[in-house]
């Protein structure tokens, strides 16, 4: 891999929770980072199981069986069935919330509504 590549720039958070529980597979570990690769505001992502197969050259019956074993020990939920993308929601404090912020829903243009991230110090001094 070129080491100027935008993968290359990229990092995954790997809670104390999920690293150390000696109950969970070397695998499932794994496949937790390369979701957590994918969680860019909160806790959710959303990524195929065949995208996560191809990236850590595992075949795919292998990450559903080590997501099944994250669902399993509480490390994610996952929502979605049948043919479509999965939405894998890591539920560690970690991917939560911002130190020293609050994420809230607000309404956005259009009247879709977004999850953003708010300040909680500069909303006191406000």
């Amino acid at each position: 891999m070129n080491g100027n590549s935008v993968q290359s720039k990229r990092y995954a958070r790997i809670p104390a929770t999920v690293l150390h529980d000696v109950e969970l597979s070397i695998g499932a570990k794994l496949v937790y980072a390369e979701i957590a690769l994918h969680v860019w505001q909160g806790s959710a992502a959303w990524v195929g199981q065949r995208r996560l197969a191809k990236q850590l050259g595992f075949h795919q019956e292998t990450v559903l069986l080590a997501i099944r074993e994250l669902a399993a020990r509480g490390h994610l939920k996952v929502s979605g069935e049948g043919k479509a993308r999965r939405t894998y929601v890591l539920l560690s404090p970690v991917f939560s919330q911002k130190q020293g912020q609050e994420t809230v829903i607000v309404s956005a243009p259009g009247g879709a509504r977004r999850m953003v991230s708010v300040d909680l110090e500069r909303e006191k001094v406000g």
